[in-house]
């Protein structure tokens, strides 16, 4: 069975480009920041170890949900996902694994748990230039 193994952090951004003005994506460290009115997620790309790169993004998920308590003083869930090359799943993987073709569904999909305020505030925090 074919298996695409060269996704790359490129790869996830341009497919991440093509989420609508209500979200906000940048890139983090070996991953992705994304979040919009239907949550909060980091992204991981599968790098040929789907288990290793699902602990980087739930261990990154929690302390960025750390992170963005000091500023914020409430923050929503932070979902862990890993963008894979196919449909397979590894049960060791501690968070969820998306297909590339299911990337933009899955984190733009779903009711509203992030309300217009809160959005706001994190995109201020996004903005900032940093040190």
């Amino acid at each position: 069975m074919f298996r695409p193994r060269d996704l790359v952090l490129a790869d996830v951004g341009v497919e991440l480009r093509r989420l609508g003005t209500d979200h906000v994506a940048f890139q983090l460290e070996r991953g992705w920041f994304v979040f919009g009115p239907n949550g909060l997620f980091v992204v991981a790309v599968e790098d040929g170890d789907v288990v290793e790169a699902g602990r980087w993004a739930s261990a990154r998920a929690a302390s960025m949900r750390s992170e963005l308590e000091h500023s914020l003083g409430w923050v929503p869930f932070i979902d862990a996902l890993v963008v894979t090359g196919d449909e397979l799943s590894n049960p060791a993987t501690p968070c969820v694994t998306v297909p590339m073709r299911l990337l933009l569904f899955t984190v733009s999909e779903g009711p509203r748990t992030v309300d217009e305020e809160s959005l706001a505030r994190l995109g201020r925090l996004t903005l900032r230039p940093g040190p």
